[in-house]
């Protein structure tokens, strides 16, 4: 968290931006590349995207604390409660 109680942006995270999708609770970063990160409430435990998950990723879809990922190889993969 920065002064103002806001959160930062993870390194690494802040150029080549390719999309941009928030909630609510969090905001998650599509790079250029495919990469993502999300970031913000962790009042569920539930912020980031798994190990693995979080490469080759083409959208991503937010609904409460749940997360669904659309990889650039057409699958899907989501997170979160009941997950």
């Amino acid at each position: 968290m920065n002064e103002y109680e806001q959160n930062n942006i993870p390194d690494g995270f802040n150029t080549n931006v390719k999309k941009i999708v928030m909630n609510n609770l969090r905001t998650c970063i599509i790079l250029n590349n495919g990469n993502v990160s999300c970031f913000g409430s962790k009042i569920d435990g539930k912020n980031s995207i798994p190990i693995g998950f979080n490469t080759n990723v083409k959208n991503i879809y937010m609904a409460g604390s749940n997360k669904c990922i659309l990889r650039n190889d057409s699958f899907a993969n989501c997170f979160g409660d009941n997950f």
